[in-house]
């Protein structure tokens, strides 16, 4: 079964799927982190948030770091730069969601092109389903933090971590495929890709660390590897949906 896994995915070259994934992802995270910046300016000051921009500031192009600056430091014009920011963000997310929906559909060998207003709804019940689960998975990391002293908390801490992201891909392979199936069916997949992501963060992590030693990361720049993060969580996601197929 895992030679059919590999096969499927081999003929339906996810790796190009990935790259339409990760394209969106990224195009939505510039501002997603704007948001982030002037609501730590608006929680913290100004301080903590011009701090916030030199930790992300090997990520962002020299342009993105003099719009982020400027909306953290001028209250002038900072109503249409989120405007402009939310209509970037929204675009972004559902291109990304569209990408994974026409990914999926390919494994599936469903319709790629269903009416605009099924696309619209499936659309904004996923980013929904995503927003819910991530906000708790967020809330739960943060309830951690704060609660350090806690008896076996790094444990809890652990296990949640994946339970919570098994629950962020179930929403994504139970909720795109046009098909009937039942919630079951979309478990599988849904592991695979959480314990893979997992996997994926602590090789990077490693790869950071011991690269920065060397100047190497510096060399390649933080951008180069965000981008290379974001396609093979592509490629992870796109087979979590390849596992599923298989299977059903």
């Amino acid at each position: 079964m895992a030679q059919e896994m590999f096969e499927l995915a081999r003929t339906k070259e996810i790796h190009f799927l990935a790259a339409s994934i990760a394209y969106y992802a990224f195009a939505a995270l510039i501002p997603l982190l704007l948001f982030a910046f002037i609501a730590a300016s608006a929680i913290g000051g100004q301080e903590l948030a011009l701090r916030v921009v030199v930790l992300t500031q090997r990520f962002l192009t020299p342009a993105s770091q003099d719009a982020v600056r400027d909306a953290i430091v001028q209250t002038e014009g900072r109503t249409g730069v989120i405007i402009g920011a939310i209509l970037v963000f929204g675009w972004s997310v559902f291109r990304l969601i569209r990408s994974l929906d026409i990914a999926i559909s390919m494994i599936y060998e469903t319709e790629l092109s269903p009416p605009a207003l099924t696309q619209i709804s499936t659309a904004a019940m996923l980013f929904l389903a995503l927003a819910i689960a991530g906000s708790g998975l967020i809330s739960i990391s943060v309830l951690f933090a704060v609660l350090p002293e806690i008896p076996l908390i790094g444990v809890v801490s652990a296990g949640a971590a994946p339970v919570g992201l098994v629950f962020v891909f179930w929403a994504i392979y139970y909720l795109l495929p046009a098909i009937e199936h039942s919630f079951v069916d979309a478990l599988p997949g849904a592991i695979v890709a959480a314990f893979s992501w997992i996997l994926l963060n602590v090789l990077f992590g490693m790869y950071a660390a011991i690269a920065s030693q060397y100047q190497v990361y510096g060399l390649l720049g933080g951008i180069l590897l965000l981008l290379v993060w974001f396609y093979i969580s592509g490629i992870i996601l796109v087979f979590g949906a390849v596992v599923n197929a298989v299977l059903y």
